[in-house]
């Protein structure tokens, strides 16, 4: 039942985000091209069919115009049904259209920020500039939960103990743990930007006194090794660094907001213990990611 009330939200959602643009702000004065129980389906809403199958919005054969209308009025007629059902009203419907419109709504303003800040080729080339002669460090580190439980393995590690012995007994990233802890090479501007600072105040064969706390947790690091950074010539590495460069625009974006935001996050109350297990909570979607980003997985 679930998933056919999501699949039911999908189209919903399919059928009325322009209507619904309409009731907040947005007035479609554009021709009716059909009308279904009363409900007007306008040219504006037509050409938007068009565009999404066709790359454009121009009116193509009499056959592709039957076909975009009565995709159209298909919609229409299952949203007017789930809303006679009160299908509008379920919990999973509304929260597919709350994060719906909430997807639609961020790709809008980051479009608008970054048509409004774009990554000049001056950017791009003064980046790599910058990359070419920055410094990449190999690196074996042991991740751990806390940081009390950090600096007992740093002491650990004082006393002599080996470190590969205890990365594989006690790191909590199981694919470095069974390398003994290797991590690889790091590059400036990586997935974990806090190993690579520490990385470079160290010596090769050192280990860091102080544990470093990432998002993932904290790190025992050990730096083995550093090099010249290897880039590709620029024509190649120009459309990765341009995505970073948009992306480090974007966080700008999100730390200004938040910045000038109030927010609270309320506390979880505490459950009293019971007997009776829990019934599990319905599934939800998760928030839509605004925009996607490349990763390096060999810094964690």
């Amino acid at each position: 039942m679930k998933n056919r009330l999501i699949a039911i939200a999908t189209l919903i959602v399919a059928a009325t985000v322009l209507s619904a643009c309409g009731q907040q702000g947005y007035k479609d004065k554009s021709p009716t091209v059909a009308t279904v129980n009363g409900q007007r389906i306008t040219d504006l809403q037509y050409r938007h069919v068009l565009r999404a199958a066709r790359g454009v919005a121009v009116a193509g054969s009499p056959q592709e115009r039957k076909q975009a209308i009565d995709q159209l009025v298909t919609g229409e007629l299952l949203a007017q049904e789930a809303k006679k059902e009160k299908l509008d009203k379920d919990q999973d419907v509304y929260l597919a259209m709350h994060f719906a419109k909430q997807s639609i709504l961020a790709r809008a303003v980051i479009g608008k920020y970054l048509q409004d800040h774009p990554v000049t080729p001056q950017e791009v080339k003064a980046r790599y500039e910058e990359l070419k002669s920055a410094k990449e460090y190999k690196i074996s580190h042991i991740l751990v939960t806390s940081e009390d439980e950090a600096k007992k393995i740093i002491a650990e590690l004082k006393a002599g103990k080996s470190f590969a012995a205890l990365a594989k007994a006690k790191s909590i990233d199981v694919d470095s743990g069974k390398r003994g802890g290797q991590v690889g090479w790091i590059e400036k501007g990586g997935l974990a930007p806090e190993l690579y600072d520490e990385a470079a105040k160290l010596k090769n064969g050192e280990v860091d006194p102080q544990p470093v706390h990432t998002q993932f947790g904290w790190h025992v690091i050990k730096r083995e090794a550093e090099r010249t950074a290897k880039l590709p010539s620029f024509d190649k590495a120009a459309p990765t660094i341009a995505r970073q460069l948009q992306r480090e625009k974007f966080d700008t974006l999100i730390a200004s907001l938040k910045k000038d935001a109030k927010i609270n996050v309320v506390p979880e109350k505490k459950k009293e213990a019971s007997s009776t297990p829990a019934a599990p909570a319905p599934a939800t979607p998760a928030a839509p990611a605004p925009m996607s980003q490349d990763k390096k997985t060999d810094s964690k």
